[in-house]
C-alpha cells in the first residue's frame, strides 16, 4: 500500500507544515484555523458565500459559521446580501481583513517554495494533473454511491 502512505503522508505533512508557517500570524491576529482558512479561500477564489467555503473547502457549516461570524465581529469581513437573491450573503475581506490575508498568503507562498524546493517545474505539472484526476475519481465514484 505505498500509494496509500504516501498520499496520507503528504496530506498530513503538509498540513502540519501549513499550519506552523501560519502559526505566527495566526498568533498575532489572534485568529483560528477556520477562520485562516475563510481568509484565504476568500483571497484566491471569486466564489464568496459560506455556502462556497463549506462545499469547496470541505469544512463543517457550524465551523464555517462560527468563524465567518467571528471575523465579522472583528470586522476583518463584511456580508453583503446579494441583490437577486436576499438569502444570499456574499462575504468581502475589509482593509483590517486584507492585512491579516495578505499575511496568511505569504506563508502560502512559503510553504509553497519548501514543498516544491528541488522538483522540476514538468514534475509539478504532472503532479497536478495527476492529483486532480485521482481527486475527480474519487469524486464520481461518491455521487455515484450518495445516489
Amino acid at each position: 500500500m505505498p500509494f496509500l502512505s504516501s498520499i496520507l503522508q503528504l496530506s498530513y505533512h503538509s498540513s502540519v507544515l501549513l499550519d506552523r508557517l501560519s502559526r505566527d500570524v495566526m498568533k498575532e491576529y489572534d485568529i483560528s484555523l477556520y477562520e485562516r482558512d475563510v481568509l484565504l479561500f476568500l483571497s484566491s477564489n471569486r466564489i464568496d458565500t459560506a455556502s462556497d467555503i463549506v462545499k469547496y473547502r470541505m469544512i463543517s457549516k457550524s465551523l464555517v459559521c462560527k468563524a465567518v461570524g467571528s471575523l465579522i465581529a472583528r470586522e476583518y469581513l463584511v456580508g453583503e446580501r446579494d441583490e437577486n437573491d436576499r438569502r444570499c450573503i456574499h462575504l468581502r475581506i475589509t482593509d483590517a481583513g486584507r492585512k491579516v490575508a495578505d499575511a496568511l498568503i505569504e506563508t502560502v507562498r512559503q510553504y509553497y517554495s519548501i514543498i516544491t524546493e528541488s522538483v522540476p517545474e514538468k514534475e509539478i505539472e504532472g503532479f497536478i494533473a495527476t492529483a486532480d484526476r485521482l481527486r475527480a475519481n474519487a469524486s464520481n465514484y461518491l455521487s455515484k454511491r450518495s445516489r
